[in-house]
Parts: C-alpha cells; sequence; structure tokens
C-alpha cells in the first residue's frame, strides 16, 4: 500500500514523489540552443568564426539574467507563544527551500515547534509542505502557473491528531509590482485525517484555496500575510473546513538576516463528535530570526 498509516510516512512518500515529478519537468525542458533567425543571414560556413566580415554585423544580443536557482530559501529560529489548546511559549524552528529552473519551481517547508513543563511535554506541533509550480509562461515568469500541493499536520494537542492533504489547481498573480504582490490559487483536493482520542479516520474531498499578499513598505520592511482554507463541508456534512492565516512583519536587519513577528490563527470548524477538551482555535506569536540565502 503506498500511503500507510503513519502521517511521517506519507509525507515521506509525497515528498519523493513530488521531487522526482519536479527534476523531471526541470530537466526535460533543457534543449539545445538554436542559431537565432535575425544572426543566420549573416553565417558563412567557409569563414572561420561563421561570420561575414563584408556584411554589417547584428549587435550582440544582451545577455539573459538567469535568477538563483535557490533564491527565496531560507531558515527560521525563534520564540513562540500559543494559546487555545495549548498556552505554552516554546521554540520554534522551521526551513523553507526554493528551487527555481526553467518553468518549474519547487518549494519544501518545514517548521515544528515543542515544549515540556515540569518533565510533562506541553506542545508537540509539526507541519511539512511539498509544493510544485509548473509556469504557463517562459523565462521564470510565474505569473499564471499550475500547482501540485501536498501537506502534513502532525499535532499532539489538536482535534485531529494528523491531517494530510493532497491538492492541485491554478495559480495567478493579479498584482506583480516592486511594491505590492498578490496570489491566489484554487482547485479540487482530498484530506485524510484522525480524530483525537478515538483514532477515527476520516476521508474527503475538498476544494483548496490559497492567498499570499505582500507589501513592500520600506526598503528593508515588509507585511505579508498568507490564507489557506479547505473546504470540506460542500462534499461531506460531518467533515470539517480548515483554516490557517499567518500575518508577519519582516523587518531587514542585514543583508542576509531578517527580525520577524508573525500572528497565526488555526481553525477547525467542527470539534468531532466524542473528543473532549479540545476547542477549535489555535494561536501562535512567534518572534523570531531568519536567514535568507
Amino acid at each position: 500500500m503506498l500511503i500507510t498509516k503513519n502521517p511521517l510516512l506519507k509525507s515521506l512518500a509525497l515528498f519523493l514523489t513530488i521531487t522526482f515529478i519536479s527534476l523531471t519537468l526541470a530537466y526535460a525542458d533543457d534543449v539545445p540552443e538554436e542559431t537565432p533567425a535575425d544572426i543566420q543571414p549573416y553565417l558563412d560556413p567557409d569563414i572561420e568564426g561563421g561570420l561575414d566580415p563584408d556584411l554589417e554585423q547584428p549587435l550582440e544580443p544582451e545577455p539573459a539574467i538567469i535568477p538563483d536557482p535557490w533564491d527565496g530559501t531560507k531558515v527560521q529560529f525563534g520564540l513562540a507563544i500559543d494559546t487555545g489548546n495549548t498556552n505554552t511559549t516554546n521554540i520554534e524552528g522551521a526551513f523553507d527551500v526554493v528551487y527555481t529552473r526553467n518553468r518549474i519551481r519547487f518549494n519544501s517547508i518545514a517548521s515544528g515547534q515543542f515544549a515540556r513543563d515540569t518533565g510533562v511535554t506541553s506542545k508537540e506541533k509539526y507541519y511539512i509542505e511539498e509544493k510544485l509550480h509548473y509556469s504557463l509562461h517562459p523565462d521564470y515568469d510565474f505569473s499564471d502557473y499550475l500547482f501540485l500541493n501536498s501537506n502534513v499536520t502532525v499535532d499532539r494537542f489538536s482535534a485531529y491528531d494528523y491531517q494530510v492533504v493532497v491538492s492541485a489547481g491554478y495559480g495567478r498573480r493579479l498584482i506583480g509590482t516592486d511594491k505590492l504582490e498578490l496570489i491566489v490559487e484554487v482547485g479540487p483536493g482530498y484530506r485524510s485525517s484522525e480524530v483525537a482520542e478515538t483514532d477515527e479516520r476520516r476521508d474527503s474531498l475538498i476544494i483548496n484555496t490559497y492567498s499570499s499578499i505582500s507589501w513592500k513598505i520600506t526598503e528593508n520592511s515588509t507585511l505579508s500575510q498568507t490564507i489557506r482554507y479547505d473546504l470540506g463541508t460542500i462534499f461531506k456534512s460531518d467533515t470539517y473546513n480548515y483554516l490557517r492565516a499567518v500575518t508577519a512583519f519582516d523587518n531587514k536587519v542585514t543583508q542576509h538576516l531578517v527580525l520577524r513577528i508573525s500572528y497565526e490563527i488555526e481553525n477547525y470548524s467542527k470539534i468531532p463528535v466524542g473528543v473532549t477538551d479540545r476547542e477549535k482555535t489555535d494561536t501562535t506569536t512567534n518572534v523570531s530570526l531568519v536567514y535568507n540565502f
């Protein structure tokens, strides 16, 4: 069976699958460069170097600017304050790896929170996400793209021990200026989750929506927000809708180091029957340092 009952193994299987697809598509776009049409009339196979000196030579085209394929990769470490199902202060770490090649962008995100109080674990949460974007335009233009996403959330102190989501669809950059950027995504998906305390597994179809807005206030400061909303109740009345919204303020300290203050809201629209002492909403306030590569 390809996907086991272990959510971490599910995540690993999804990670390897999306990574394989990403690399296959990225390197499949590599083709030998052809001689531009406007240069061909000046080529002479009998002349060394191929150019006929008696003809006016064409202007050399400016070399294309190819961005760093790892641009956007970062690591984060900081202090988190939680309210909701847990009321703790804990440490949080995360990494965000981005690789872009031709029309392919691959993004791998992982984060974790952990805390112990008088020898007892009071917070334990892990999040892993893999994203594959295929641009509908050449030259690293991701204003329109198709996406394949998978994510796994494991939380010992939530209404659901874990949830695994796989989705695919269409994304578009609605606004793309030097100061403001707005991106939206929508597509169908499939979710598998395990109810806390009862270990009951629930599967359902969902509509996955995502938006990201970023406002560059000054050269060194940026305000951003991402919202993910998984709509499941339109397919099954006994399932839930899921919301995860993160608002962040980034202030650049050095060329690579950023101070980040963020506030995250996570909400499950329904608490499963039979689950006690669980709340629908968790919040996390985070102060951290981010290193951009």
